[in-house]
């Protein structure tokens, strides 16, 4: 787990060039502490740096950049299968020099070129030059970020936009599309920044400069659109079970494979607990496990239900108080942690979080992506109770929801907003139901969400599970947890996002996952492991103190492209908890598309690993 940086020129290095290069690369030493490297070759314009965070093979065998004869690699992440992968190569004569997982891919793409990107299992993001090409390419579900930007003189990546920003001097581009789509989403889906010529790396594709200003996309790898099914809906049989939990299990394994210390961040939550089940249970790995207790009473305290199963487990389980930190709510420090516009601020508690596990930890398996494989918000089981009333003729839907009497029952307004929404916009209405007639009136909501959401012909709920894995999953909740725990110098794994799990679940019908209760195929599951008395409770969730981080901002957000009566409005109704969310959205895009403007607000601040 690394920080990546460098860039292809045009023209040959000047001096200036080298040392910007440095300056990228040092930018990004949170993100590997344990070594920093540079490679350049002025003649050629070419400057890769990387920064390591050693966790296979931690010799300095397997430093970066590394090169092979013609190709030079900077790469960031871990290739899960290199063992299998490298018997494969053995097997064709290759000769391998290290343990470690770069060598190993850096000889896949020489032996089969692109090809090898359908062997990985991983999270991974690298550039790679083979001696007339660069190619960038980031793993199935963006787990691991790159970011790319072109200029006159060439074009520059990064694995954090903020290098590429200051060194750059980017600008703030936000278009009336931009703003609708991050005050309708939280966040700009990829490839889009919100900074003039910048653009983030699309999940599952690849990129390749032919010369620095001449550049091909591919995307090798891409959900696919889900098909529903008709008839009545069964359960999955217990030979369906067994099937998904061995390809959950066959992508544990090889998640736990490192060479430094490994552990669980354990929850009260179906997904961490189904890992540690597994682990134990299925793989003989006595994992350590590790819950952080924050002692702010906003968070709930999932530790005496972690401790429990932990117990019932037979694991070693450590309870990690996390101080209360005053930061963690400043918005400088989410600010700088993303780089870029995004609202979930959660980050800044998984930041936290990890800061206080790193004494003992240097990798940790989380469950993210469980809700998004095993249809698993609540949102998917309110979309397919009312999947009837959803899928009648939009004239119809629209004409019930107009005469609905004003004085109708507080639990029926959501479907009634529901009812209101155009077809194209029923997902962002149960995102935003307490504010959805006001996202209508931005000038291009409509536009956003004939792109996003008109194209598949599939069932609401099996439309919104989709966008979230393509979209929500890679451009804010996995950047959420991976900027926190890189700040820290932590890597986080997750054993859902396989594509192996993702094509074994698409094998049954997808109903199966929603119509008998959130998570019901994870729960039957985990009770073959777990007592009832510890599974069976509800969703819980992460809390965040939404009030604390808008305590810091005292004056109405001014943003290009958002009428002033809209933000009067919203403004009006900043003590209304269900307009929180938005409220942090409008002052997250103040500060990135007119940064300048927060001198009697916030200021834009650098923070160092450790304090930030």
């Amino acid at each position: 787990m690394c920080g990546i940086f460098g860039f292809w020129l045009n023209r040959p290095l000047t001096n200036t060039d080298i040392t910007m290069g440095h300056q990228g690369t040092q930018a990004l030493s949170h993100r590997g502490p344990d070594n920093q490297g540079t490679w350049f070759q002025t003649e050629k314009g070419l400057f890769w740096g990387h920064t390591r965070l050693s966790i296979i093979d931690v010799s300095p065998n397997s430093h970066q950049p590394m090169r092979q004869n013609n190709a030079i690699l900077t790469y960031n992440g871990e290739i899960y299968n290199y063992q299998e992968i490298a018997k494969q190569l053995r097997a064709d004569n290759i000769k391998l020099k290290t343990t470690g997982d770069t060598e190993v891919l850096l000889q896949s793409w020489m032996h089969w070129g692109p090809q090898c990107l359908d062997k990985f299992d991983g999270m991974f993001a690298f550039a790679l030059y083979d001696g007339n090409q660069l190619h960038l390419a980031v793993d199935p579900f963006g787990e691991k970020p790159l970011y790319w930007a072109e200029t006159t003189e060439g074009v520059y990546f990064s694995s954090e936009p903020n290098p590429l920003v200051d060194l750059l001097n980017l600008k703030p581009n936000f278009s009336e599309e931009h703003v609708a789509s991050f005050l309708g989403l939280g966040f700009l889906p990829s490839p889009h920044t919100g900074y003039q010529g910048l653009y983030r790396l699309r999940p599952g594709s690849h990129q390749v400069w032919a010369s620095p200003q001449t550049k091909t996309h591919h995307i090798y790898w891409h959900p696919s659109e889900p098909v529903g099914h008709k008839g009545k809906v069964q359960p999955l049989s217990e030979s369906a079970l067994d099937d998904i939990t061995d390809t959950l299990t066959a992508s544990l394994k090889v998640r736990l494979r490192a060479d430094v210390p490994l552990g669980l961040f354990l929850s009260s939550g179906i997904d961490s607990l189904i890992v540690a089940a597994l682990a134990q249970k299925e793989l003989k790995h006595n994992i350590q496990t590790y819950t952080v207790k924050f002692p702010d009473k906003d968070v709930a305290d999932e530790s005496p239900v972690a401790a429990q199963a932990a117990q019932f487990l037979g694991l070693q389980h450590t309870i990690i108080d996390s101080a209360n930190d005053p930061a963690r709510t400043d918005p400088n420090v989410i600010f700088n942690l993303f780089g870029e516009a995004n609202d979930n601020i959660t980050t800044a508690a998984a930041y936290q979080m990890s800061l206080a596990a790193t004494n003992t930890l240097k990798v940790a398996l989380t469950g993210i992506g469980g809700d998004e494989m095993f249809y698993g918000y609540n949102k998917y089981d309110l979309l397919y109770r009312w999947r009837r009333w959803l899928t009648l003729p939009q004239y119809l839907r629209q004409g019930l929801a107009s005469n609905c009497p004003s004085r109708f029952p507080k639990r029926w307004h959501t479907l009634i907003t529901l009812l209101s929404a155009s077809d194209a916009q029923r997902f962002l209405a149960s995102k935003n139901a307490a504010i959805f007639h006001w996202l209508q009136n931005l000038p291009a909501f409509t536009t956003i969400s004939e792109k996003y959401f008109s194209n598949i012909q599939a069932p609401i709920e099996l439309l919104g599970r989709h966008f979230d894995l393509t979209h929500t999953l890679p451009d804010t909740f996995i950047p959420a947890i991976e900027r926190g725990s890189m700040r820290a110098s932590l890597e986080v794994r997750t054993p859902f996002l396989s594509r192996n799990l993702y094509n074994t679940l698409a094998k049954y019908d997808q109903r199966a996952f929603i119509a008998f209760g959130s998570k019901s195929v994870l729960r039957r599951i985990l009770d073959r492991y777990l007592a009832k008395t510890i599974t069976n409770r509800p969703k819980q969730g992460f809390n965040y103190p939404q009030s604390a981080f808008l305590a810091h901002f005292t004056t109405r957000p001014q943003i290009p492209n958002v009428p002033q009566t809209l933000l009067q409005q919203a403004w009006d109704n900043k003590d209304n908890h269900a307009w929180q969310a938005l409220l942090i959205r409008l002052a997250i895009l103040d500060h990135f598309s007119t940064p300048k403007t927060h001198a009697n607000t916030t200021t834009k601040i650098q923070c160092q690993p450790t304090s930030c």
